[in-house]
């Protein structure tokens, strides 16, 4: 219990000793939560926290969080070598579990050697066949070097692995269905937070198009009050209020945003005046300050049906506020998939089959998750090509 509240508050140094007290009593603690709070400290004060894990790394050999831990640490003050070389010396006592395979390749991209970092992968693959985040992250890093129909046999394992795709249910995308789509990326452990909603094939429906629009209208109507002095729980009543007027207000089941930085989820919480389970934080009514960084997400969610939310990232600023993901088009056209946005081709065939057959579903029956990966594999591919021609 010392143990999560000192490291909450920030005391690292002191919550280090509580968590050894704990491994001395003979319990268990992953030692690696530190690094979820370091990325705002000064790379002198992570260089003080790897001396002492390095003291306990010794005490308590056999402890993979500890070396985790370290090698965190480590990649957070941009020292690879040595934290491979700290990898290194843990697989010699203990053999590379899933978690340390990660680990290694994540290091090796940030010291841009994708290519190695792909081989790790690709071995981790075949040594711990089952482990379904080896799998995702190798197939991942296929995506992002251009080796699309490799990754898609990835996907093609996965599916096998793990048909229900971690409860989200063996669904397959057809054409009419409006999907969410939550997404995001983690650079020197700094995390952004963004969602879109798509209508797979155009709709007339004026049930969709009017809840598209007022969730679009809605977040729309905050921009211009983002900024410093702005009380949090002021934009949510913004959109808030919009929704209701439409009609919707009861199917707006979350808050409006919430602030983002080393975890998806930090405060400010943007709420009117509750708590939100959803994104794990407590109301408050400090006011927006400088170099917050917040999400602005309002959504509509008609149960049994569909739902939409938008969700796009923000840094207040002196001046007002910075529209940082503004590039990501979230109008009405871009909102629905037309078949000639994307070439069944660019995916090739993996049954044998004529790839000119029609179909009343994207090309693959898969779950919701892996389509969508798949369409941001052809996205990716359509616009290179695009770019070449």
């Amino acid at each position: 219990m010392l143990a999560s509240l000192t490291l909450e508050s920030g005391a690292l140094m002191q919550s280090l000793l509580h968590m050894e007290r704990i491994i001395e009593l003979g319990e268990e603690i992953d030692f690696s939560l530190l690094s979820s709070k370091t990325g705002e400290i000064s790379a002198q004060s992570r260089d003080l926290l790897v001396s002492q894990l390095t003291i306990l790394a010794k005490k308590f050999p056999t402890d993979k969080s500890i070396v985790i831990a370290m090698t965190q640490l480590l990649a957070q003050n941009n020292k690879f070598e040595e934290a491979l070389e700290q990898l290194a010396t843990f697989n010699k006592i203990i053999p590379h579990t899933p978690r340390v395979v990660l680990l290694k390749a994540e290091i090796l991209n940030r010291m841009n050697n994708p290519k190695t970092a792909l081989r790790t992968l690709r071995d981790g693959t075949k040594k711990f066949r089952d482990d379904i985040p080896m799998r995702l992250n190798y197939a991942r890093m296929l995506v992002r070097q251009n080796e699309f129909k490799s990754a898609i046999a990835e996907f093609e394992t996965l599916l096998k692995q793990d048909p229900d795709n971690h409860g989200a249910g063996p669904k397959v995308v057809e054409i009419g269905d409006v999907v969410v789509v939550d997404l995001g990326a983690r650079v020197n452990d700094w995390v952004s937070d963004i969602t879109r909603t798509y209508s797979v094939g155009p709709t007339t429906n004026e049930t969709i198009i009017e809840v598209y629009m007022a969730v679009y209208d809605a977040q729309n109507l905050t921009f211009p009050l983002i900024e410093a002095g702005t009380p949090a729980w002021a934009l949510d009543d913004i959109a808030r209020t919009h929704i209701e007027e439409q009609g919707y207000g009861d199917y707006f089941i979350h808050s409006l945003g919430h602030g983002y930085g080393v975890c998806v989820h930090e405060p400010p919480l943007l709420s009117s005046g509750t708590d939100d389970p959803l994104f794990g934080l407590s109301y408050n009514q400090q006011p927006l300050a400088v170099w917050d960084a917040i999400t602005i997400e309002p959504g509509i969610y008609l149960d049994g049906w569909f739902g939409v939310r938008i969700e796009d990232d923000f840094l207040v600023n002196q001046e007002s506020h910075e529209f940082l993901s503004a590039d990501l088009p979230r109008d009405l056209d871009w909102f629905m998939i037309k078949a000639d946005d994307y070439s069944q081709s660019d995916l090739g065939s993996t049954d044998g089959s004529d790839s000119s057959d029609a179909s009343e579903t994207l090309p693959f029956p898969i779950g919701m998750v892996q389509t969508m990966m798949l369409l941001t594999i052809v996205a990716s591919a359509f616009v290179r090509n695009e770019n070449e021609e």
